[in-house]
């Protein structure tokens, strides 16, 4: 019943990466199409366009942010944390600017926070690799927030749930290894 959808909007960075490296990936090899044929019983049109939610805000007038805001923070500088996957590889993602997104910026400029400028909008936290390379993680991670602080951000708007996760939950450990 939903066969004709156009658009599929996703919360998840890294679902949102999966997503769109699976469509790249199918359209690229004609065996892996006709494979997902025989599994869906069915032409594989993919003409669905993948999105992450940050794309679908932008098509929001900026007063209907605004209007939706519930909790006022324009006290605090922000720094805007995109990670790796949602605008890597380029010719599979083609989110914002690779280097220098700013899709996520505007957003939050567009809403009244002050968002600051920062290097590490695109360097990886580790992501997935919470479990099984920690010590990487938390090397990583804690670069990332090293250079938040030294632009003297508030805080970190983070468009990914393992970036968050890893950036989060992990300040304890990388206090006690770095001080």
């Amino acid at each position: 019943e939903h066969a004709n959808a156009a658009q599929l909007a996703v919360p998840c960075t890294s679902c949102y990466s999966r997503l769109k490296f699976a469509l790249y990936e199918i359209k690229q090899d004609n065996k892996l199409k006709a494979d997902v044929e025989e599994i869906i019983r069915s032409a594989f049109q993919g003409n669905i366009k993948v999105l992450h939610s940050l794309e679908v805000m932008t098509k929001l007038p900026a007063d209907v942010l605004k209007k939706n805001v519930k909790l006022k923070i324009d006290h605090m500088k922000v720094v805007c944390y995109y990670g790796c996957l949602l605008t890597r590889p380029p010719k599979v993602v083609n989110f914002d600017d690779v280097e220098c997104p700013t899709t996520m910026d505007k957003i939050l400029e567009n809403v009244g926070i002050e968002v600051l400028d920062w290097s590490y909008k695109t360097d990886c936290c580790g992501a997935a690799f919470a479990l099984s390379e920690t010590d990487a993680v938390l090397t990583l991670t804690q670069k990332i927030l090293k250079n938040a602080i030294e632009v003297g951000a508030n805080a970190i708007a983070v468009a990914c749930p393992l970036c968050h996760a890893n950036l989060d939950t992990r300040q304890t450990d990388i206090n006690a290894k770095y001080n």
